[in-house]
């Protein structure tokens, strides 16, 4: 009984191990006649076994974590490929069209300057044309073929 005494005072400073907390336990579980002084306690110590108890008896966690199979692997390149594919053909086809509707447009540099307006080209081409072939008239073209 003394013993029991000593190991309440030793808990209630803080100075119990373990092992002696267990003792107290066990104590106030087990023991059918405890003293009237001493029941007070029993409650408190029967309570925190039963905690113990309950804490001792956890059921492990399992951490499920994603499993990368090679299937897993194939589907995500597969999906990155084709990504990139997309880009690519977007890239490659903007580009094409942006060109072509450039092309569609038509232009013709005269003298450093861009010129898209049709009539002022044929202007400056029929003048130009009428320059060059500006022939002396004892020229003549048969076919191909000249003659002075």
């Amino acid at each position: 009984m003394k013993k029991i005494d000593e190991l309440l005072d030793k808990y209630f400073e803080g100075a119990t191990s373990a092992a002696e907390e267990q003792q107290l336990k066990d104590y106030f579980a087990q023991e059918k006649e405890i003293p009237l002084h001493l029941q007070a306690y029993q409650d408190m110590f029967v309570s925190l076994a039963l905690l113990s108890d309950v804490n001792t008896k956890k059921e492990p966690v399992t951490i499920m974590k994603p499993v990368l199979t090679t299937i897993h692997r194939h589907r995500i390149f597969m999906q990155a490929a084709a990504s990139a594919a997309i880009l690519f053909c977007l890239t490659v086809g903007g580009g094409i069209y942006y060109h072509s509707k450039e092309a569609q447009q038509g232009y013709v540099i005269i003298n450093g300057e861009r010129y898209t307006d049709k009539n002022l080209i044929l202007s400056c081409m029929e003048s130009s044309l009428s320059e060059v072939t500006d022939y002396p008239e004892d020229v003549l073209f048969l076919e191909g073929e000249y003659q002075e």
